[in-house]
C-alpha cells in the first residue's frame, strides 16, 4: 500500500485565551506546521491508530529553555493574573466533543511571581515529558480516523504533580475514555469508580487554550487533514523581540499492523496460538485490560456465560458449539482489527477446543471461517476440534 507525501499547509494560529476572541498579544508566540507524510489507504478496521508526541529544543538549548520559561511566564501573567499555583502545559486529544486523552508536556509551580519547578535541579528539562503516547491500540474506522489535537495551559486545583505522575494517572484514566474510540468497550464498575476519582484529579476548570483544534487523520480518505503537526514555541525576550530559539512539540498519527503478531506482506509470520491471548488487551498501552474484562456490559452476558463454562472445562448447556463460536467471533470483531480478531478467535479455539468438540463443531467453528484463516496464514491444525 503505497504512501504519499503531501505538504498540506503552513499556518500561523492565533492563541485563544477565551471563547470569544484571540489575544493579539500572542499572535507570534506559536507557529503550527502541518504536514501529511506517507499516509496510506487501508480498509476500515484493518490497522490500529497510534498518536505519539515528542518535545525537542532548538539548536541552542540554553536559549531555548529561557525562551520556554519566558513563554510560560507570559501566559500565566496574561491569562491567570500571576496567580500562585500549579500549572501543566498539556496536549489534549479529542474525538469530536469527547476527550480521548491528555498528556502533560511541561509542569511547574508559580509562586510569588517566581518560577518554581518541582525538582531541585535548575534545569527546566527535568520537568518536561520529552516523548510519549496520547493513545493507541484502537482499530481505525470512519468514526475515529479524524481526531483533534489542542494545546492548553491548565491550572491544577490539587497538589503539584510532575509530568511523569500526571501522565501515569492519565494513562489509567484513558481506559474510561477509550469508549470514544472503541464503542464496544465496557469498563467494570469496580474499575470505573476509582478511575473516575483519578479523572477528577486531572481535570481543571481553569485553562487557557494556546492553539485551536487541529484535525488530524491516520488513513488517507481523501481529506486534507495532516498526520503530523509541529508546534514551534518561542517566548518574548523584551523590547518586542522573541527569542531566536525555543521548543518544538510534534504530534504524529501513525498506524500499527497488529497487536498480537508479526504481520508482513498481508500475512502473519510464525504465529504461536498459545501466546496470543496474553497480548489480546483492550485499551491503550499502559492501561490495557484482558478482553474478558472489557465485556462487562449486559449485552455481553451470553458470551461471558459461555467463556465461564469453558473455563470450568465444560461445554455451555443448551447451545451448539457452532453458536458459541459465532458469538465469540462476532464479539471479538467489535474490539480488535479484522486481522487480529481471527487470530485471537483461533487462540480461544486452541484453548477451549477440547470442550467445544461436538457434532458439527468442526464445520461451525473452523470451516466457516476457513477463508479468513487461510488469507492471514493462521494455522488451525493444532486446534483440538475434529467432529
Amino acid at each position: 500500500m503505497g504512501g504519499k507525501v503531501r505538504i498540506i499547509r503552513f499556518a500561523f494560529l492565533y492563541l485563544i485565551f477565551s471563547s470569544a476572541a484571540a489575544s493579539a498579544q500572542y499572535l507570534e508566540y506559536i507557529k503550527v506546521d502541518q504536514t501529511s507524510e506517507n499516509k496510506a489507504v487501508y480498509p476500515w478496521n484493518e490497522v490500529y491508530g497510534r498518536v505519539s508526541y515528542a518535545v525537542e529544543f532548538s539548536v541552542v538549548p540554553d536559549d531555548a529553555k529561557r525562551s520556554l520559561e519566558s513563554f510560560l511566564k507570559s501566559v500565566v501573567s496574561k491569562s491567570f493574573g500571576n496567580e500562585d499555583g500549579n500549572y501543566v502545559l498539556t496536549l489534549i486529544l479529542e474525538n469530536g466533543v469527547r476527550e480521548v486523552s491528555k498528556r502533560a508536556v511541561v509542569s511547574f509551580t508559580w509562586s510569588e511571581k517566581r518560577f518554581l519547578f518541582f525538582t531541585t535541579s535548575s534545569d527546566i528539562s527535568s520537568n518536561i515529558s520529552f516523548k510519549g503516547r496520547l493513545t493507541d491500540h484502537f482499530p481505525i474506522n470512519s468514526n475515529n480516523n479524524h481526531l483533534q489535537v489542542r494545546l492548553e495551559l491548565q491550572k491544577t486545583e490539587n497538589a503539584a504533580v510532575n509530568t511523569d505522575t500526571y501522565n501515569d494517572f492519565s494513562d489509567q484514566v484513558g481506559l474510561l475514555s477509550f469508549k470514544a474510540l472503541v464503542p464496544a468497550v465496557n469498563v467494570a464498575q469496580s474499575l470505573e469508580v476509582p478511575l473516575g476519582i483519578m479523572a477528577k484529579a486531572l481535570n481543571s476548570s481553569r485553562k487557557a487554550e494556546l492553539a485551536t483544534d487541529v484535525s488530524m487523520s491516520f488513513i488517507d480518505d481523501g481529506s486534507d487533514d495532516p498526520n503530523k503537526v509541529v508546534y514551534s514555541i518561542r517566548g518574548p525576550r523584551g523590547g518586542g523581540d522573541l527569542y531566536n530559539n525555543g521548543i518544538y512539540i510534534t504530534v504524529s498519527f501513525d498506524v500499527d499492523p497488529s497487536l498480537v503478531g508479526v504481520f508482513e506482506a498481508e500475512k502473519f509470520k510464525n504465529l504461536n496460538l498459545d501466546l496470543i491471548l496474553r497480548n489480546a488487551l483492550v485499551g491503550a498501552s499502559g492501561a490495557g485490560i484482558p478482553f474478558e474484562e472489557a465485556i462487562s456490559g449486559k449485552e455481553y452476558e451470553g458470551i461471558r456465560g459461555y467463556l465461564s463454562s469453558l473455563d470450568q472445562r465444560k461445554r455451555p448447556d443448551g447451545v451448539p458449539s457452532s453458536y458459541v463460536c459465532r458469538e465469540l467471533w462476532d464479539t471479538l470483531l467489535g474490539f480488535f482489527s479484522n486481522r487480529d480478531a481471527p487470530v485471537i478467535y483461533a487462540a480461544y479455539l486452541k484453548k477451549y477446543g477440547y470442550w467445544l468438540d461436538a457434532s458439527g463443531a468442526r464445520s461451525g467453528c473452523i470451516d466457516a471461517f476457513k477463508q479468513s484463516f487461510e488469507g492471514l496464514s493462521v494455522d488451525t491444525t493444532s486446534i483440538p476440534i475434529s467432529q
